[in-house]
């Protein structure tokens, strides 16, 4: 009897209260945290997904958490039940970058964090990542070319396959990455990830296809402004 005494308390061990003016404070905290690391996604970020749309979420996603884990933290039966919610709950989002999905786990760590009422630790720790964030891309854009994006779209009765394309465009290119080929009877579409050392380079690659399609539609985007 004891023992089962001892189990039921152990199970409702509460933790330590945290006053609606401190969760408030800690909520608005946890946003403002999460707003400024949307702003610095959409910035350094390399997805070439939409990555405005993707952080228009960080906010909501840290401030979910950190409201979970405020209830969750005082009981362990409620913190084996959320276990056992989580593991039957699928994500179902198309996630498919490491990028993304490490700004993901950065943001729900916002939210465990404050959740935990672990302030100080959780603002050093974002200050830290970020610092790390600015210097990585920093570096990159002293020693990097600019990626760039390349569509292009040409007519069917053009005789072109896709090794035939990529042999046009690649000697001009430093690095040179295949994002999307299309064939139908309308149109041929194609898209590149690409680094040009010059605009000289840039130039070419539109002259070679212009040569081998004069109505082919070629657009360049920066990767880096998406």
């Amino acid at each position: 009897m004891n023992k089962v005494d001892t189990f039921e308390n152990f199970l409702a061990i509460q933790g330590g209260f945290t006053s609606p003016f401190i969760f408030a404070i800690n909520l608005i905290l946890v946003a403002l945290l999460s707003y400024i690391l949307s702003v610095i996604y959409i910035h350094y970020g390399q997805s070439i997904s939409n990555r405005r749309s993707f952080s228009y979420h960080f906010v909501l996603i840290s401030m979910s958490t950190m409201i979970i884990i405020s209830i969750v933290k005082s009981s362990l039966a409620l913190s084996l039940g959320l276990v056992g919610a989580l593991s039957i709950v699928r994500f179902r989002t198309a996630i498919k970058e490491p990028e993304e999905l490490s700004y993901l786990f950065f943001n729900i760590a916002l939210g465990l964090g404050f959740g935990a009422n672990q302030k100080l630790v959780t603002i050093i720790g974002f200050v830290l990542v970020c610092s790390y964030i600015f210097i990585r891309n920093w570096k990159k854009r002293v020693v990097k070319e600019e990626s760039l994006i390349l569509n292009i779209s040409f007519s069917p009765k053009i005789d072109i396959s896709l090794e035939k394309l990529v042999n046009l465009i690649e000697p001009f290119c430093s690095q040179l990455e295949l994002r999307r080929f299309e064939y139908n009877n309308n149109i041929i579409d194609a898209s590149f990830i690409f680094e040009s050392p010059d605009t000289s380079k840039i130039t070419k690659i539109k002259e070679v296809l212009l040569k081998k399609d004069k109505s082919a539609q070629i657009q360049l985007l920066s990767l880096q402004h998406l």
